[in-house]
């Protein structure tokens, strides 16, 4: 008999702190988020699927007018939020099984990438069920540009990590055909590429490593990588080296946007 695929801690429910701290403090794809949607919002209730322990997207949505939902699986991931946002609207929901009502936008962030391959047209069938223009964003690691060795054997870490527990971090790449396969030519579906220019952002991958390596790495019994992750963010913190000091890029966040045409 085969061994099955241990969940993720985002299908499980069971988020580590460190994590969810991280998570507070990244603020690189709530920017993109600000970019992405409309400029005004009176009138309009965002679906924040996914919405996580951050709030700076659901304040954002707000002071341009619009109401705000908030919908996560993880009943801490949202006692967090409210704690930090008490007027917010919050939810406990499913991504493959939306609340029955419309809103007028839906919008997901990183999703897909604790979905199964085989369950990701579900979640795109069930954004356009219940949203009249939706907004995904999703990671690209194939496109994440580590200068050094020691840069490198953290991506294939963090790559061979999350594909051991049954999913990957190039949801991004796969995103607009997805979408266009599941949706058909019904559909407007336009698809934008982010990317940030080189810098120094190994602060980040300390709470990466911390945050999300240790924990999963633990989680399938791999203790040798959680070691590795916990190697890597100790050298950070102590101080690299002049020569590893190289700055890098972040991957890409693909965003594709996907409204049904009206004639």
């Amino acid at each position: 008999m085969s061994e099955q695929t241990p969940q993720s801690p985002y299908e499980a429910g069971k988020i580590p702190n460190a994590e969810m701290e991280r998570l507070k403090k990244f603020a690189w794809p709530d920017q993109v988020s600000f970019q992405l949607l409309p400029a005004d919002l009176h009138g309009k209730t965002v679906l924040d699927v996914g919405s996580g322990p951050r709030t700076k997207l659901g304040n954002e949505i707000e002071h341009r007018g619009g109401s705000y939902i908030g919908l996560d699986l993880n009943p801490e991931v949202l006692t967090s939020h409210q704690l930090e946002a008490p007027d917010h609207a919050l939810v406990r929901g499913n991504v493959l099984q939306l609340p029955a009502h419309n809103v007028d936008i839906a919008h997901t962030r990183f999703v897909l990438t604790s979905i199964p391959r085989q369950k990701r047209t579900e979640v795109v069938l069930e954004l356009a069920r219940v949203a009249k223009q939706n907004y995904m964003l999703e990671w690209d690691w194939d496109t994440f540009r580590p200068t050094t060795e020691f840069l490198k054997q953290f991506v294939n870490d963090m790559k061979d990590t999350v594909a051991d527990m049954g999913t990957n971090l190039n949801t991004g790449a796969e995103l607009e055909e997805l979408i266009r396969t599941t949706l058909g030519k019904e559909y407007v579906i336009e698809k934008s590429v982010h990317r940030e220019g080189p810098g120094l952002y190994y602060a980040e991958l300390i709470d990466l490593a911390e945050g999300l390596g240790v924990g999963l790495s633990e989680r399938l019994g791999n203790f040798d990588r959680a070691n590795r992750f916990r190697a890597f963010a100790k050298k950070i913190r102590e101080g690299l080296v002049p020569e590893e000091q190289i700055p890098f890029e972040r991957p890409d966040i693909v965003a594709v946007m996907f409204e049904k045409k009206w004639t």
